[in-house]
């Protein structure tokens, strides 16, 4: 397993990118425990690192929209 402790945690956007790269522990400061359990609760992880090996690592200068309207078309909310 690979964690992450960090105040970019907090940018729900880096957090799911964390977890599409494969990290599984992220911690964050406790109010933001429920917010971002339910925010990960919606994601298909295995579906989202998929997505970052075929198309992310090669969007470099537009990762961070790229990965906003590829959540959006999963039906991801919160970020």
């Amino acid at each position: 397993p690979v964690g992450y402790c960090g105040e970019q945690i907090s940018d729900p956007l880096v957090a799911i990118a964390l977890v599409g790269l494969g990290l599984t522990h992220l911690s964050v400061a406790a109010t933001s425990v429920g917010p971002m359990r339910r925010l990960v609760r919606m994601l298909n992880a295995e579906q989202l690192n998929e997505w970052f090996d075929d198309q992310a690592m090669s969007a470099k200068d537009t990762l961070r929209l790229d990965l906003r309207s590829y959540l959006e078309r999963q039906g991801v909310t919160g970020f």
